[in-house]
């Protein structure tokens, strides 16, 4: 703010000093034209007087006042009369600056009729404009009133007039305003085509006109009018209104054009704002149809698992029948020598029993061949053999967690596949636990290393559930008997065959008596499956 103050006051000096010189420069170029304009003609030529009759003529006396030295002159006396004779007439009181009379005293500084229209009435003057004629400006309060033409100011091709805009009662002039043509209206329909903007001539440039502004005829005689610096005063007075003026229109546009620019700015801001909306609607829409086609997709993938599980059900339950029925299958009975035809009868058949584990239950001995059936009939089995199955060498250990300072690698390690029905092992449970089993049997392909482990027993010290394990799965008591067994990888051509692996499972008496039946064992398997799918699965 202070820099703009300065920058003000900087202007306006230098505005007031360009103002003083062309004051100057015009005060100077007018009292030349005036002094010009009121030269005396030169006397009349007269026959030379004697030398001691005839004095020297007097010398002209430049007369002074009006506006730029436009009051009337002294004339000179003439040459032939003696002064004593012929004195010289004084001149009237106050003719010095009561200056020239106006042609239209009684209508200068009048409004014009309130029905005159421009072009109609009244239009702009062509240029062509001498003193005295009548002519209309705008005034500074915004009035159109009537003004006289008095002088012509400025460079030849500007068109500038001094035009008087109020009267004193003696009819002169009492205040003037500078205005170029085109500013200038005459009475009428005009007399011909609207005075240009004016163009300096090649390298000249136009003298500064206060155009628009009111100053008073500078009176230099004794009892003219204002001076030079109630001049001075009355123009800074009116280039202050103006530039007050300039700046509330230059201060009105910038607040336009602000409110413009915010308009502009919250029209932008909406339409941003619509569009945003949009396009998250959009985006919400794209998000749930790509919820709805997941949705789709994952049950769709949960029909076809639900269906391939069936399948895989299906063929692992005829499977496991047939390698049940293939392991249950009696062996041929033994090739006996023929007996007498008349003393001995044939043997009979041994008996396969059935029954434990994978066919392991005890076998009926076949009675001696020279016994007679009548008097040594073979003797009864004991209750339950068939479902009994062999015994387990480590029964009161089976199921029980190990020692809780034990530690992996030292007091366990993973096996090296080198495992034996009877050996003692540990596995670690589907319920994170790590408990004992026994190895009861070897299942799988020969290179599957699978293992089947007894996980609990009956109080019989028979097997009651075991498990399927790989033997990179199963522990050994102690720091391991050699390497760690390596992941079973099949030979070319050869697919692993599908081991429960991690379950539990009953083992199946097919025998008269016998444990859980073949379909008790498929729903356990699936039961198993289910469990340890979702336990992954979480």
């Amino acid at each position: 703010k202070r820099q703009q103050e300065e920058a003000r006051a900087e202007q306006q000096r230098l505005f007031e000093e360009k103002k003083r010189k062309a004051e100057e420069e015009r005060a100077a170029k007018a009292a030349a034209q005036a002094a010009a304009r009121n030269q005396p003609p030169p006397p009349a030529s007269q026959p030379p007087p004697p030398k001691a009759a005839a004095p020297k003529a007097a010398p002209a006396r430049q007369g002074s006042g009006g506006f730029f030295g436009l009051g009337s002159a002294k004339p000179a006396p003439p040459a032939s009369a003696p002064p004593a004779q012929q004195p010289s007439a004084a001149p009237p009181a106050g003719a010095a600056s009561a200056g020239p009379k106006l042609k239209n005293a009684a209508q200068i500084g009048q409004t014009i009729p309130a029905g005159w229209v421009e072009g109609t009435n009244f239009a702009v003057s062509d240029g062509n404009l001498n003193n005295g004629d009548l002519v209309i400006i705008k005034r500074s309060d915004g009035s159109i009133r009537y003004g006289e033409i008095v002088d012509k100011t400025g460079l030849p091709w500007q068109q500038a007039f001094v035009v008087a805009v109020s009267a004193k009662p003696d009819g002169t002039s009492e205040f003037t305003r500078t205005e170029e043509a085109r500013n200038i209206f005459t009475v009428g329909a005009g007399k011909g085509a609207a005075a240009a903007t004016p163009v300096a001539p090649a390298g000249q440039k136009a003298a500064p006109l206060p155009s628009g502004t009111q100053r008073a005829p500078i009176g230099l005689g004794a009892g003219g009018g204002k001076t030079a610096a109630d001049q001075q005063k009355l123009e800074r007075e009116a280039a202050l209104a103006e530039k007050k003026r300039q700046q509330e229109e230059a201060l009105a546009a910038r607040k336009a054009e602000q409110e413009a620019k915010r308009a502009e700015q919250k029209r932008i801001q909406e339409e941003r704002q619509a569009a945003q909306k949009a396009a998250q609607e959009e985006r919400q829409r794209q998000l749930e149809e790509k919820k709805r086609q997941q949705e789709e997709a994952r049950a769709e993938q949960q029909r076809l698992f639900e269906e391939k599980k069936r399948k895989a059900e299906e063929e692992r339950a005829a499977k496991a029948a047939a390698q049940a029925a293939a392991r249950n299958q009696p062996p041929p009975p033994a090739s006996q020598p023929p007996p007498p035809k008349a003393a001995a009868p044939k043997a009979a058949p041994a008996r396969q029993g059935s029954g434990g584990f994978f066919g392991l239950g005890s076998a009926k001995p076949a009675p001696p061949a020279s016994a007679p059936p009548a008097q040594q009939p073979s003797a009864a089995p004991p209750a339950g053999a068939a479902s009994a199955g062999p015994k387990l060498k480590n029964a009161a250990q089976i199921g029980q967690t190990i020692p809780a300072g034990w530690v992996e690698g030292t007091n366990f390690a993973v096996s090296d596949g080198n495992l034996n029905n009877g050996d003692l092992v540990i596995i670690k449970r589907s319920d994170g636990s790590i408990r004992y089993g026994e190895i009861v049997d070897k299942t799988g392909l020969p290179w599957q290393q699978a293992f089947v482990v007894a996980v609990s027993a009956k109080p019989d010290g028979t097997s009651e559930f075991t498990r399927t394990e790989e033997a990179r799965n199963i522990f050994t008591v102690g720091a391991g008997k050699g390497a760690a067994a390596a992941t079973p990888v099949a030979p070319a051509g050869q697919k692993a065959a599908p081991l429960p692996s991690g379950t539990q499972r009953a083992p199946i008496g097919l025998g008269a008596g016998g444990g859980k039946t073949a379909a008790d064992q498929q729903k356990l398997e699936r039961e198993a499956a289910l469990a340890e799918k979702k336990r992954q699965q979480e």
